[in-house]
């Protein structure tokens, strides 16, 4: 016991072996909680009840053991010399942990061309895509479009222009990105949002794929590029993505790109005034080779007939 010579820390633990009062004792006080509790109920009368000569042998051990590991383990050592986890329901255990993990931030993502073969994921240009993007977002479809996005259909172009400029200037939470075709031409936009750079968590999320991008190779890579930029790039341990539950077509996406159901969070927002239940998906940075290795099979351009149409589908891993 720092602090204390052994003759002192013998003394000590004879003085605390016969009472209930071992979560007084620093450092490693949750060992010395988890002992006082599955003592407590009865233990300490078997405790009592030892001679002098195994008191003292107990104390003798208890003194030797430094504190943390050795001292548990010490601890561990006399319960089960004294029959005390079998007698005793909820006896001292040490409980099961987490696997350790590396302990440092990710970096928060910023604005960045991120290439592929059939486009590219670039930051948003008012100037350039504003016009573009309201006419492929705001046609005969607009109101399925928008359904289930936080903002739109937009009553008209100025309202969508103050929102492209709104969102494109964000760097911080959420950070959007143009989807351009190979003519840079840009055709949807996605965005990372509810970004944990501590525990290395993050969403994509108001993800708009005009028809122009819907069912094309364009639509599968930018969710490669991005899934690939937030583990490879920034190292993130956890990708998430979350939809309204009654969005069938992002369900199902969710899971063609590789995520996996974890549940629903029910009444979770109101959204455009109405409630939202939300399905969430996740893919973790251990999924990703596997599903990396799919995505690339399927992106190659031998999987695709002269029309441009897929020989084989993406399937979940």
């Amino acid at each position: 016991m720092p602090g204390l010579n052994r003759p002192a820390a013998r003394a000590t633990w004879l003085g605390y072996l016969g009472v209930p009062r071992l979560a007084t004792i620093t450092p490693g006080a949750q060992i010395w909680r988890a002992l006082a509790s599955s003592t407590t109920r009865g233990a300490m009368r078997i405790l009592d009840g030892q001679s002098t000569s195994r008191m003292t042998r107990y104390a003798d051990v208890l003194a030797d053991s430094p504190p943390a590991a050795q001292l548990a383990a010490a601890v561990v050592s006399v319960l089960a010399d004294l029959k005390i986890a079998p007698l005793v329901p909820g006896a001292f255990v040490v409980p099961p942990v987490g696997s350790l993990v590396p302990d440092h931030s990710a970096p928060r993502p910023i604005h960045a061309v991120i290439e592929g073969r059939y486009g590219r994921l670039r930051p948003l240009d008012p100037a350039r895509d504003t016009d573009r993007l309201y006419a492929l977002s705001h046609g005969a479809e607009s109101e399925s479009q928008w359904a289930y996005l936080f903002t739109g259909p937009y009553p008209d172009k100025s309202a969508f222009d103050a929102h492209v400029a709104t969102i494109a200037e964000g760097a911080n939470d959420p950070v959007y990105w143009a989807v351009a075709d190979q003519n840079d031409e840009a055709v949807g936009w996605l965005s990372l949002m509810r970004i944990d750079t501590r525990h290395r968590v993050i969403e994509i999320g108001s993800i708009l794929y005009t028809p122009a991008m819907q069912r094309t190779p364009l639509a599968t890579e930018a969710q490669y590029l991005m899934a690939r930029h937030v583990f490879e790039t920034l190292g993130y341990r956890r990708y998430e993505w979350k939809c309204n539950d009654l969005n069938a077509p992002s369900k199902r996406a969710a899971v063609r790109f590789g995520f996996s159901y974890e549940g629903l969070f029910r009444q979770h927002m109101i959204v455009k005034g109405r409630n939202r239940d939300t399905a969430w998906f996740a893919m973790l940075d251990r999924d990703w080779p596997a599903r990396k290795a799919v995505f690339e099979t399927w992106l190659a351009p031998e999987n695709f007939d002269e029309g441009g149409v897929q020989r084989t589908k993406l399937e979940p891993v």
